[in-house]
Parts: structure tokens; C-alpha cells; sequence
């Protein structure tokens, strides 16, 4: 059976949602974001090796290895990564500021990664796309356009391979390297924490669930 292991990014500077308060500390059935994350693929039991990237200053998860945070998306991947056992095969990158991934979509992200050694949650751009350069309109054609999201899957050997400093997703790190990826249609709730606003959504969806 293929050995999947988790990097779970939890060490953002929230730079977008506050500048006195972090994201991944917001309160969810009295625990902060990143442990209810944490605990909610726990519970999955799919992982066989667990990382989670966040400030050293954070309450620490038990029995748990942490990593150090980089000063990008692509530098925090690659410092778990260091960490993730040697056996492990294939590897889930979460951003805890995604706490309503569903269980059934990382199922399906590792059953597609038999046919395709990057796979990523995503949804199809649904409204116009305007690029305004140097005061030039132009209208992108919106039907092939993709958001991509995490939970992500990518072989081993995938990570092995240089990053681009600008990299934000294994999608176009793979396709960098002439690898063809593949982009799931996540569930609608999959939504990132990203302003402030975004907490009334949060609740909105905890009092549902």
C-alpha cells in the first residue's frame, strides 16, 4: 500500500487577514484553526507520516513534527518536506487556513494520482477575467481558467525537483518540469480564510455543519 505523508502549512503572517492577529490562531470549538485542521486529517487516519509548519512560538501538537516556516509558500513546503520520512511515497500539502477540505476529496486526490504524479483541489473560474496592463484591457477567456486550491498530492520525486522562488502550487511546479498535473473540482466550502471578513463565513459554516 502506498505511504502517503501530510505537510501541513500553518505559518503564515497573515499579512491579508490582521496585522495584530494571526489566522491560524482564530478560535474553532475552542481550539485554534491550525489544530482543528490538524485534527480533523488526523481523525482521517490516511496520513502514515505528519509535518506541520507554523512559528515556534505556537502551542506545539503532541507527537507531532514541526518545521519552521519560510518567508514563502514554496520555502515552508520545502522546510517540512526536510522533515517527512524517507519511506514515505506520495505527500498531501493542506494550508490549515482551508479548515473545510473534505475527507472524500484527499480520497480522490490519491486515487487520481495513480494516473497523474500531481493532483490538486481546484474550481473553474466562473466570472469575467479582465487583465489590465500598462492601462490595457484585455478580456481572458474564462472556460479553461482554474483556481487552485489545497489540499495537493504529489509523488516524492516531484518534490525532489528545483523550485521556483515564485512557486504557489505543485501544479505549476510540475508544469515547470514537464509534468503533467491534474486539477480536481474540490467541494464548494473549500474556502480559504484570507480577510477578516471571512471569519463571519467561517461561523456561518461551523453552526451548519
Amino acid at each position: 500500500m502506498t505511504r502517503l505523508g501530510l505537510i501541513l502549512l500553518a505559518g503564515g503572517t497573515s499579512s491579508r487577514f490582521s496585522k495584530k492577529r494571526l489566522k491560524q490562531l482564530l478560535p474553532v470549538f475552542d481550539e485554534p484553526l491550525y489544530l482543528f485542521v490538524l485534527n480533523k486529517l488526523i481523525k482521517t487516519s490516511l496520513f502514515d507520516d505528519i509535518v506541520v509548519v507554523l512559528h515556534p512560538t505556537l502551542l506545539q501538537p503532541k507527537g507531532i513534527k514541526t518545521a519552521f516556516p519560510g518567508k514563502t509558500w514554496i520555502e515552508s513546503v520545502q522546510s517540512g518536506y526536510k522533515l517527512i520520512a524517507p519511506e514515505i511515497e506520495k505527500i498531501i500539502v493542506h494550508d490549515a487556513a482551508r479548515p473545510f477540505f473534505e475527507e472524500r476529496d484527499i480520497l480522490r486526490l490519491k486515487a487520481e494520482s495513480e494516473n497523474f504524479r500531481v493532483v490538486a483541489l481546484g474550481s473553474k473560474i466562473r466570472d469575467t477575467l479582465v487583465q489590465i496592463r500598462h492601462n490595457e484591457w484585455t478580456v481572458l477567456d474564462r472556460n479553461d481558467a482554474w483556481e487552485v486550491y489545497t489540499p495537493q498530492l504529489a509523488d516524492r520525486k516531484v518534490l525532489d525537483l528545483e523550485f521556483d522562488k515564485t512557486t504557489t502550487d505543485l501544479i505549476t511546479h510540475a508544469l515547470r518540469h514537464h509534468i503533467q498535473g491534474k486539477i480536481l473540482e474540490s467541494s464548494p466550502l473549500n474556502i480559504k480564510i484570507t480577510y477578516p471578513e471571512d471569519v463571519g463565513l467561517l461561523n456561518k459554516i461551523l453552526i451548519t455543519s
